[in-house]
């Protein structure tokens, strides 16, 4: 079974290329198309359940400001709520999201730039 085109190296006509590929191209067949695992009651796993809340975002984006690792906020996070299932990388997500929306589609040295003009500092 080849894919290749005939020994010409081109195909005489389109249906002969039709023809061609039906005869030879990989197919998937379907015995079964229904969803083969039934749902899941525990949905624990999966990374929906592990999101923030808007109140631990900005619990995040406090402790950020204040120089918290990113472990020691989800430490934190952890006592005040026993039953969350966030892992490191939330945090480093929502620190990643955080810094997206605060540089708005800046560079960061455009952002610091724009930051210190507003606070009027002058800088050659």
């Amino acid at each position: 079974m080849s894919l290749l085109p005939p020994s010409s190296g081109c195909f005489v006509s389109r249906e002969a290329l039709i023809q061609h590929v039906q005869e030879h191209a990989f197919s998937n067949r379907y015995t079964n198309a229904n969803h083969n695992h039934e749902a899941l009651e525990d949905m624990s796993g999966h990374p929906s359940s592990r999101r923030l809340s808007i109140e631990e975002q900005q619990k995040v984006q406090q402790m950020s400001a204040s120089g918290i690792r990113p472990r020691e906020m989800l430490s934190t996070l952890r006592q005040n709520n026993p039953n969350l299932a966030a892992i490191s990388k939330t945090v480093y997500n929502t620190l990643d999201k955080l810094k997206r929306n605060y540089l708005q589609g800046r560079i960061p040295i455009q952002a610091l730039f724009d930051e210190l003009k507003e606070k009027n500092f002058e800088y050659d």
